[in-house]
Order: structure tokens, then C-alpha cells, then sequence
């Protein structure tokens, strides 16, 4: 066997600006539980979140938390994070 040579190259990947979600109703105080809808407008972005239902203050989100893809039902007591 005969050594080869080696080489390295380097690959960039550029993103493009995500608008912030969107949240439907808004953020505020309500009477009844609501159910929630976050959604980006933002072709092909994925958002995901996490919730408290005890009115702590929740966790950052990471990619292995639950993706936006439905309606959140969020009573009195919930806060959600993105």
C-alpha cells in the first residue's frame, strides 16, 4: 500500500433569520383555560417548548423538547417557554 496524501475543507451553512413565533391567543391572564397555538412564520421552521402547569419558571427548550406541531391547553397556573 502507498500512503495518500490528505486533505481538509471546510463547509459553511448559513441560515436564514427565523421570525419569533407567535402565540394565539396572546400572553396574558385569562379566566379559563386556553388552548394556546405557537406557530413561526418562518417556512419550514420548527419550534419547540417547554410548560409548567404549577407556575414555575420553565426549563429552556431544546430540540428534545415537544415541537409546537398542536394547540397547548394552559390553565391559570401554566407558563410556557420558547
Amino acid at each position: 500500500f502507498v500512503t495518500s496524501g490528505t486533505t481538509t475543507t471546510d463547509y459553511v451553512t448559513k441560515c436564514a433569520a427565523v421570525v419569533a413565533p407567535t402565540f394565539d391567543p396572546a400572553a396574558g391572564e385569562y379566566s379559563v383555560a386556553q388552548d394556546v397555538t405557537i406557530a413561526s412564520a418562518t417556512d419550514g421552521a420548527k419550534v419547540y417548548y417547554t410548560l409548567t402547569t404549577d407556575g414555575s419558571t420553565p426549563a429552556d427548550p431544546t430540540a428534545l423538547s415537544t415541537e409546537a406541531t398542536s394547540a397547548v391547553t394552559v390553565n391559570q397556573n401554566s407558563k410556557i417557554k420558547i
